[in-house]
């Protein structure tokens, strides 16, 4: 089976021991079930059920400890889904009642450094040699999930993920980009729509909402700025921003992704803010670089469904996420 099918988990959910999903589905709530958040939950205990075998109830402390280590080796942080699924056990009632209460708290109790975190106290550059001593290190451990896990956490992120600390790493004989810094921002969703424009507003000709299309494309272009197109009408939005070196791997496998859009920014000030329809200017910037420069634009977006329906009941917090990759575009 393809651990990263997109159905995988649709089909672990419906044919491994449903009744254990169904009673998770019941505590979690409908709105937590079918989340953002909720969704990467279940598919991460979708992949380790496949891997490990039995049902949600054999899934140990150990296995969390290890499929957080592994995932930490090799890719760029854990969102807030991939660390979700802990909390689902626990709601479960499968785990001892003296486990730790969330997964950040799992390395603590152990008193001891972890494989991942011995090989981090030495500068080694190297993505080669410091996947070589991770697998020595946890291979002479005994594991509680098999080797077939920090196989595929290995094939399937450190292409599309690791690489991203390093710069200069070669993958299939290419130079891949490396990943400068990271910010985590709340955006302020208003009127189905959001802008990033250049913080020197002198260098802008319209000033966001000017010559915005109403229920337009999802990432529109401008001088100056990027338009983006929300799905629910007042709420707040997650959003990760990433600066690469150079054009990132594609991240179709860090979410699920309802769209997605590609584009080219003029940016003079080397910073943008985050500018709502009617709100205005926001106190929240996002620093590119420290002078001018022309930069390639990706942007994913997950949550969409959801955020559209729970807009219309109340101001959801937290349900569309946003995954925005800048590089220079002479890259």
């Amino acid at each position: 089976m393809d651990l990263h099918s997109g159905n995988l988990r649709a089909l672990v959910e419906a044919r491994r021991h449903p009744d254990g999903f169904d009673r998770l589905k019941e505590i979690a709530g409908s709105e937590r079930w079918v989340s953002a958040g909720g969704g990467r939950a279940r598919r991460v205990l979708a992949r380790i059920r496949v891997v490990k075998g039995g049902s949600l109830a054999d899934i140990t402390v150990g296995d969390a400890l290890e499929y957080d280590a592994e995932l930490r080796k090799t890719a760029c942080g854990v969102s807030s889904g991939e660390a979700l699924y802990y909390a689902r056990l626990r709601e479960l009632g499968h785990l001892p009642a003296d486990a730790p209460t969330a997964l950040r708290f799992l390395e603590k109790v152990t008193g001891q450094l972890t494989c991942t975190q011995l090989i981090d106290r030495h500068p080694i550059a190297s993505p080669g040699i410091r996947a070589l001593l991770g697998r020595v290190l946890y291979g002479a451990v005994p594991r509680s999930l098999p080797a077939q896990l920090a196989l595929l956490l290995q094939a399937s992120r450190i292409r599309s993920q690791v690489r991203c600390r390093h710069q200069g790493v070669r993958w299939g004989g290419a130079v891949v980009a490396k990943l400068i810094r990271d910010q985590e921002l709340d955006v302020e969703v208003d009127f189905y729509g959001f802008a990033l424009q250049d913080v020197d507003d002198t260098q802008v000709p319209l000033e966001y909402p000017e010559g915005r299309v109403s229920e337009g494309p999802f990432l529109t272009a401008r001088e100056g700025r990027l338009d983006i197109e929300s799905a629910g009408h007042t709420h707040t939005a997650t959003m990760t921003a990433e600066i690469w070196d150079g054009p990132p791997p594609v991240a179709e496998d860090r979410g699920d992704w309802e769209e997605r859009g590609e584009a080219e920014l003029h940016c003079v000030s080397g910073e943008l803010a985050v500018w709502g329809v009617a709100g205005g200017p926001m106190d929240t910037y996002l620093h590119l670089s420290d002078g001018e420069g022309m930069w390639r634009v990706r942007v994913y977006c997950e949550g969409r469904a959801e955020v559209r329906r729970l807009a219309t009941e109340g101001v959801p917090e937290g349900i569309e996420h946003y995954l925005v990759q800048f590089w220079p575009a002479h890259a």
